[in-house]
């Protein structure tokens, strides 16, 4: 077997990167390490946690009316309420579920999140607020439920989007 030269072993092993190539790999990596469409899922997120908080107050108040009005049985009463209250806590769960998706996301996509958190309180006191008036109207339970999922969702995808793009 012939001797190889310096030429020929140089051949053989790759050529060391430059600065410039490390970083511009660097960044395409972490490019694809962000997680997408994000103001998309927060929105989703966000939409169902409100959506679920009105429908477990909505069934807690109508099965607490309901029961303790009616002429039911101790026991029938008992079990409308511990099924309720299961519910509820199934609810709470997760709702704390959807918030920390939305807590994970926001920390690895947005450096200063408490103002984030601070418009999603204010967008969900703004659903309530709406949910207060729709309710006094006298609309049906679900058509509040729409319109304020609607107003929850788009509310949110907008004020995550903005945040994303003023960031960058």
């Amino acid at each position: 077997m012939p001797r190889l030269t310096p030429t020929d072993l140089s051949k053989m092993y790759p050529q060391p990167k430059s600065y410039e190539q490390r970083r511009i790999e660097a960044a395409h990596r972490r490019q694809a390490r962000q997680p997408r469409l994000v103001s998309l899922r927060i929105a989703i997120y966000s939409t169902i946690a409100v959506v679920l908080a009105i429908v477990a107050y909505g069934y807690f108040a109508k099965v607490m009316t309901e029961s303790v009005a009616s002429q039911d049985s101790a026991g029938r009463v008992v079990a409308d309420v511990s099924f309720v209250i299961l519910f509820c806590l199934i609810a709470i769960g997760l709702i704390y579920y959807c918030y920390s998706l939305i807590g994970a996301l926001v920390t690895k996509v947005l450096d200063a999140k408490a103002w984030l958190y601070a418009a999603l309180v204010i967008i969900l006191v703004a659903c309530a607020t709406l949910l207060t008036v729709f309710s006094s109207n006298g609309l049906n339970l679900y058509i509040n439920i729409a319109a304020v999922a609607s107003f929850n969702f788009i509310a949110t995808f907008v004020l995550v989007f903005i945040a994303i793009h003023l960031q960058r």
